[in-house]
């Protein structure tokens, strides 16, 4: 996804095991923008059924630095939530949306100073 300044945002999913395909069909948008960004973005997630959903963030080396949302969401419903950079140093880190199923998203997000 290119926004209007050209800062691009690409999504992708890793999945632990899938018993069926509405496994895959329960995530419908993850993105986030700007992105790279300096004091704040926005994060955007949506589901196509309600569910209860976890966002956390990681260094690049897979340490959780952040739990940024833990809670329920309605299908379809589009949810935003604003991220602040002033407590992250520049770099690359990677944001974790897991569904109830355990269909893991993962959305990179780059920070410049």
């Amino acid at each position: 996804m290119t926004d209007q300044n050209g800062c691009t945002s690409s999504a992708s999913v890793e999945v632990d095991l899938i018993d069926n395909v509405e496994d895959i069909a329960a995530f419908q948008e993850f993105s986030i923008l700007p992105n790279p960004f300096s004091e704040r973005a926005t994060l955007q997630f949506s589901t196509y059924v309600s569910q209860n959903i976890v966002i956390d963030l990681f260094s690049t080396d897979g340490r959780q630095l952040q739990r940024l949302f833990d809670g329920s969401v309605n299908g379809g419903k589009l949810t935003s939530l604003e991220i602040e950079a002033e407590n992250l140093a520049a770099g690359v880190y990677v944001l974790q949306l897991t569904l109830e199923n355990n269909v893991r998203v993962h959305e990179r997000l780059v920070i410049m100073r």
